[in-house]
């Protein structure tokens, strides 16, 4: 194999895993355990092929249930060459050897696994000659335009689409533009990474599509891509295209705003500008998705461009609050065949505790509860298993719930649990509960928002009631003994 191949494998090998990583989020133990050995072997053609150290049973199951992120890490490694991906499972000593090219040749036909065709892994089929499909609202049917590549996005719909109190605005927005409902040129939506954002713009153009309207969906990338191909060609005729061709669509869908900043790009932003400005002047509706608030563009983006954005409806998807996240926990679940109810509150709240930076890094951390659904069902201490599932990926103070503080301190002040949590405004009950809640904040470092959920309380009882302790703390010498002291007991809680 000369140098030139061999450069191409090690870069698929280091893009795929790198890809996966980032899927994985901070589900570090399943990127070790499944996906740690793949390794680019062979490519031939538009086929490349892995190879993995993983059983051929075990890989046959990651194949099945990390179906989704295979199929967007091969989509994204594939790029516009439409590349087909292979793996088999090899034995260890085998993969760690030095693969002649005569013992890649050996590989038998019938024991590659073509990702995009095992029954295991359907990805929908990407579109040559960097084709693009889309549904003119005229003729009332699918017409190919050659201008872009683009995968319908058959799998999105609002049936599946999660929606709570964290991004309902946004959805219920969505929803105008569908039923041609809305009277503005510019929608923008903001989020920080991870929050849905990009499934909620890819819903849109899959709904809009549906109802034959002319909408496509594209990101930064895909855009920047095709932009600077047209201005090094530096060819009229094919910039008047390009312009024309986003121009005429109905309503156009722009993922990934933020990233135009990054690099020199002026030329591209220019683009950029033009069919945004041409859009609003023909009242054709343009939706922007972007990691970053309106305001925080403005040292990085032109004036004008700003104005024109603003020009819209500015909307955003929020962070989730603890009950949003215990209530996406249930559908996520439930969309996997899980039954919610297999896990105690306790074991839900520890979950979403380690989970909750964002959407994704909480779906990460409930695939590892499905994938092991069988302990679950054969055993009914499933909060041991939950801990057993993130043993090795928790801090040993997340692995303890509000459960074991509302027990620590119930044993101390010989008060029932059902006492600290009530209502009742008993001061034997009230001074076990603002501790409580102190502990849950300074130990667990638990939000005062998580708080107040499993305390059945507002937020603001929680600040209350951890400020008084903490003033206490510096006054009452035995306040401080026994906050030490219960501490102390909470992190050797078992």
């Amino acid at each position: 194999m000369n140098n030139k191949n061999q450069k191409e494998l090690d870069f698929f090998t280091r893009e795929f895993l790198s890809r996966v990583r980032n899927e994985l989020d901070t589900d570090r133990l399943t990127y070790k355990t499944l996906f740690s050995s793949w390794k680019a072997v062979k490519k031939e053609g538009l086929d490349v092929y892995f190879e993995t150290t993983i059983p051929e049973k075990r890989l046959s199951e990651v194949k099945t249930f990390y179906k989704n992120l295979l199929k967007k890490v091969f989509e994204d490694l594939g790029g516009v060459e439409d590349l087909k991906f292979h793996v088999k499972s090899v034995s260890v000593n085998y993969i760690q050897e030095k693969i002649s090219n005569e013992e890649i040749e050996s590989i038998q036909e019938e024991d590659k696994i073509n990702i995009f065709e095992s029954n295991n892994l359907v990805l929908p089929k990407t579109i040559n000659d960097d084709e693009v499909v889309l549904h003119q609202k005229s003729e009332k049917k699918k017409k190919i335009i050659k201008e872009s590549q683009i995968i319908p996005y058959s799998d999105y719909n609002f049936d599946n689409f999660f929606i709570a109190d964290f991004n309902d605005e946004v959805t219920y927005i969505s929803k105008q533009i569908i039923k041609n409902e809305f009277d503005f040129p510019i929608l923008f939506i903001s989020s920080q990474s991870g929050m849905g954002k990009t499934h909620l713009l890819k819903t849109i153009c899959a709904e809009l599509q549906n109802k034959n309207v002319n909408a496509l969906y594209i990101n930064e990338t895909s855009f920047s891509e095709k932009a600077t191909k047209i201005l090094l060609e530096n060819k009229v005729a094919e910039k008047s295209k390009f312009l024309n061709f986003f121009n005429s669509l109905d309503v156009l869908i722009l993922d990934d705003l933020q990233n135009f900043s990054y690099g020199n790009k002026k030329s591209t932003l220019r683009f950029l500008f033009n069919i945004i400005d041409n859009r609003i002047n023909d009242k054709k509706i343009t939706i922007i998705g972007c990691e970053k608030g309106i305001d925080e563009l403005t040292i990085e983006f032109e004036d004008r461009i700003i104005s024109r954005l603003k020009s819209g409806i500015l909307t955003s998807i929020n962070k989730p609050t603890n009950k949003d996240y215990l209530k996406y926990l249930d559908y996520y679940l439930k969309s996997k065949n899980f039954d919610p109810s297999l896990l105690s509150d306790e074991s839900k709240e520890f979950i979403v505790r380690n989970h909750n930076k964002n959407i994704r890094e909480l779906s990460g951390g409930l695939n590892r509860i499905v994938f092991f659904k069988k302990d679950f069902l054969e055993n009914k201490n499933d909060f041991y298993y939950v801990r057993k599932c993130f043993e090795n990926i928790t801090k040993t103070i997340d692995k303890i719930s509000p459960n074991a503080v509302i027990d620590t301190v119930g044993k101390y002040y010989k008060i029932n649990k059902k006492d600290i949590i009530s209502k009742s405004r008993n001061s034997s009950f009230v001074v076990a509960r603002h501790i409580s809640m102190y502990l849950c904040r300074e130990v667990l470092e638990m939000s005062f928002e998580a708080i107040g959920d499993f305390f059945s309380r507002d937020h603001s009882s929680v600040v209350h009631a951890h400020k008084k302790i903490k003033r206490q703390l510096s006054t009452n010498s035995s306040t401080e003994r026994t906050v030490k002291e219960l501490s102390e007991d909470i992190k050797n809680y078992n």
